[in-house]
């Protein structure tokens, strides 16, 4: 409900420049266990301060086949983006 996808390449930087706190759980998962780009955006989002950050490494696919909540809500629409999930 209150996600946000984020692609890595054109919109990550939105939740720097954000106004969520830096202990706010956030959600990074990619396409899939292969995604090199989420892990990265893991260790970017530790850099830029944010304390709760939990990667989830099986993956979009893996995260709707275990029912997991979804959106498509796309960052550029938001100032709130507590959960990220990253795009290819």
């Amino acid at each position: 409900e209150n996600s946000v996808n984020l692609d890595f390449l054109n919109d990550f930087s939105k939740l720097y420049q954000s106004k969520v706190p830096k202990d706010m759980p956030i959600v990074i998962y990619g396409e899939d266990a292969s995604s090199l780009r989420s892990a990265y955006a893991v260790a970017t989002a530790t850099d830029w301060g944010f304390t709760q950050v939990y990667y989830y490494r099986d993956g979009y696919f893996r995260w709707i086949a275990h029912n997991l909540p979804s959106t498509l809500k796309m960052a550029s629409h938001y100032h709130s983006l507590p959960v990220v999930q990253l795009s290819h």
